[in-house]
């Protein structure tokens, strides 16, 4: 019979749903335990991060469209001030000890980097890279 290892989440991060924006307003999810990766046989090109989560937090709304400005923002590690959009969420070997949820996002930097302030209405159209 197969081992199979539930991941080690250990990291955090902290999780804000369009409108809220990080520095702005306190985040929606906090603690967030996780991991942060990339596939190794990824292009070299590939902006994609992955963001592994515990499947704990699928009743979340999570997003299923790439690219759309008002998608959640994630910061790992917290207080990192990196900042991630997630894109897609899809759910990984359901029905085995070892399930998690895999988010599909998109390094946006850190707000120095992005050199850009958030105005009163939010529009996060500066956060696509």
């Amino acid at each position: 019979m197969p081992v199979y290892t539930p991941p080690d989440f250990n990291l955090v991060a902290d999780l804000w749903f369009f409108p809220n924006v990080p520095v702005i307003d306190p985040p929606d999810i906090v603690d967030i335990p996780c991991q942060l990766y990339r596939y190794s046989r990824d292009t070299v090109n590939s902006p994609i991060a992955y963001i592994r989560i515990p499947d704990t937090y699928s009743s979340v709304d999570w997003p299923n469209t790439a690219g759309i400005a008002a998608n959640p923002i994630m910061e790992v590690v917290q207080g990192s001030e990196r900042y991630y959009r997630v894109d897609r969420a899809l759910w990984m070997h359901l029905g085995f000890p070892n399930q998690y949820i895999e988010l599909q996002a998109v390094p946006i930097g850190n707000l120095a980097s992005i050199g850009t302030t958030l105005d009163s209405d939010r529009d996060l159209t500066n956060w696509v890279p």
